[in-house]
């Protein structure tokens, strides 16, 4: 007897609302979890990305799960990258229940093209998810 279930797919977004580039990390449950450390690896490597194009302040914004982003991983993250990049950085939270932010678009588009196409691997992901900003801005997707 055969049985399958469907793979488990993270998406994490982060949105640059000066130049309006997107940056949406995905991965599957086969690589890691969704908790604070991938959420902070993530945060991280957007950084490390905005840094290099010469950015030294950011202000972040995000709804509140303690899980994901209101703990110890992602504060030490937040210590680590001022200091080791020199950089500002603010982070606010959103109001419980007043959390809808530019990102939830980016992930509303892919959430619709899940229920059009399946995909059964993850690179078929990422390859679409380049392609649903419909408002013709920058989006870039990595795993």
């Amino acid at each position: 007897m055969y049985y399958s279930q469907k793979l488990s797919r993270y998406n994490f977004t982060v949105k640059e609302l000066h130049s309006l580039m997107g940056f949406c990390y995905m991965w599957n449950e086969t690589c890691a979890g969704r908790g604070a450390n991938e959420i902070a690896s993530n945060l991280l490597s957007s950084i490390r990305t905005m840094h290099a194009r010469g950015k030294m302040s950011f202000s972040f914004y995000s709804d509140a799960p303690t899980g994901q982003n209101r703990n110890r991983m992602v504060f030490s993250l937040w210590l680590y990258a001022a200091v080791n990049y020199e950089v500002d950085i603010i982070y606010r939270f959103f109001e419980s229940g007043h959390s809808f932010s530019e990102v939830d678009s980016m992930h509303g588009n892919i959430e619709k093209e899940a229920k059009i196409k399946k995909y059964s691997i993850l690179i078929s992901w990422l390859r679409s998810s380049r392609t649903l900003n419909k408002m013709k801005r920058s989006f870039s997707s990595s795993s």
